[in-house]
């Protein structure tokens, strides 16, 4: 009853910091959509710009006998590798570091260790960049598939 003494009211500290856990769980769910969003054009792009580079490749393997639905399953193939991979490499190391980052916040905080994994995000995720796939190697392949060897060959394109 002096100067000295501190009273904590522990239901209302309680209650302002899972509040703000809540804000911050919000606030990831914001920025995993936003990178969600940027990945989805990065892939689109960078995949389109990889078989516009490899044109000539393309249109070799045609020349010896290469036909066109083949060719779009050497694509895709390829293409599904490096993004399967991708995400497989991105999930490890963005779940270990989330764990670092939250064991740290909670170790703060003097709470034990609880890390809530956003699954639908990373599902999302998956699936975006399976199917973005899909269309960013379909539609370049077919509009080769659809000139002449000769022409893809010297790199002439039509469009």
């Amino acid at each position: 009853k002096d100067d000295q003494t501190v009273l904590l009211d522990l239901q209302f500290a309680m209650k302002s910091v899972t509040s703000s856990l809540q804000l911050f769980q919000i606030f990831v769910g914001v920025v995993g959509a936003i990178a969600l969003c940027l990945a989805f054009f990065l892939l689109m792009v960078s995949t389109t710009q990889n078989i516009k580079e490899n044109v000539w490749e393309y249109g070799c393997l045609r020349a010896i006998g290469l036909n066109s639905r083949q060719g779009l399953r050497v694509f895709m193939y390829e293409q599904y590798i490096v993004i399967i991979c991708s995400l497989i490499l991105g999930t490890l190391v963005g779940l270990v570091l989330a764990a670092i980052c939250t064991a740290q916040f909670f170790l703060f905080l003097e709470f034990p260790f609880r890390l809530e994994f956003l699954a639908e995000l990373l599902y999302a995720m998956f699936a975006l960049a399976l199917l973005t796939t899909f269309f960013a190697v379909y539609l370049p392949v077919q509009r080769v598939n659809k000139e002449r060897i000769a022409t893809t060959i010297k790199g002439i394109s039509n469009s």
